[in-house]
């Protein structure tokens, strides 16, 4: 039998684990899509929680550079990521109805993630010519709007499975994986820096991945992090690495320091970023 080089790599790290002196005895092992959870009967609480990025495509991973067929055209991922790119997932085949108002809203949006200088690029697991035929159900939907961007066909399900984004509960009608509902935001590094993760059950919120994409933008070219509920043009958080001395140059129209019960100076909110 030949084991994929993943698992031999999977067995390789639970072997070391396993030599740890907390788990000589009472060892319980859960194995669950890519985790490995290991406790004592009696501790009952997870003291390891291994994530193997070998395995798993997330943040800081590097997109495989591969050629791949769209309904444009073939090139190399790496090639066609020269700015921020939004590459999304459909875990349906063509003609499903979330999907088709998810690529028409991506259609209606071209424009904002345009004037971000982002491009768009699409994955499914159908051929070209299904691709086209859906193509033209989305833009009745959308009244008219174009689908300007690619959409990669991944007939043999080689990307979806290099970015782990393959579904264990769902199948196509034929009995064939699909990809969960994902999207990644991959800069010039070709590396994953944000990732949304969502059932086939639920549909994507176009507003959230635009204000994401303006949040990786604005601390991409400053030395800041977004707070909660963060929208363009509100206060950003001055990030902890940057001394207070350094802030005061960088940040030369002020900033202010939230009083804190630590009395610790961490929390700096900073406008006109």
């Amino acid at each position: 039998m030949v084991l994929d080089y993943h698992i031999l790599e999977w067995i390789n790290d639970l072997k070391n684990i396993l030599l740890h002196p907390r788990f000589h005895n009472d060892l319980v092992i859960r194995i669950e899509f890519g985790f490995f959870d290991l406790y004592t009967k009696k501790e009952k609480a997870c003291n390891f929680c291994i994530y193997s990025a070998r395995e798993q495509s997330f943040f800081r991973d590097e997109i495989p550079n591969l050629e791949v067929e769209t309904t444009h055209d073939s090139f190399k991922l790496h090639d066609y990521i020269d700015t921020f790119v939004v590459l999304f997932s459909h875990p349906g085949i063509e003609f499903t109805p979330v999907c088709t108002t998810e690529l028409g809203m991506m259609v209606a949006y071209a424009d904002k993630f345009a004037e971000r200088g982002v491009k768009l690029l699409g994955l499914s697991c159908d051929d070209v010519e299904s691709h086209k035929a859906w193509i033209k159900d989305i833009e009745a939907y959308t009244k008219g709007h174009k689908v300007g961007y690619p959409i990669i066909v991944d007939t043999d399900r080689k990307l979806i499975k290099l970015l782990n984004i393959v579904d264990p509960d769902e199948k196509d009608s034929a009995g064939n994986q699909v990809p969960f509902r994902a999207l990644h935001i991959v800069p010039t590094d070709k590396k994953i820096k944000l990732s949304f993760l969502y059932p086939a059950s639920t549909g994507r919120n176009m507003d959230e991945v635009i204000r994401v994409l303006d949040s990786l933008k604005l601390a991409a070219k400053h030395k800041i992090a977004t707070p909660v509920n963060w929208k363009p043009g509100e206060a950003v958080v001055i990030s902890p690495s940057l001394s207070t001395n350094k802030a005061k140059k960088q940040f030369s129209q002020g900033f202010n320091t939230v009083d804190l019960p630590s009395h610790k100076d961490y929390l700096r909110l900073v406008t006109d970023v």
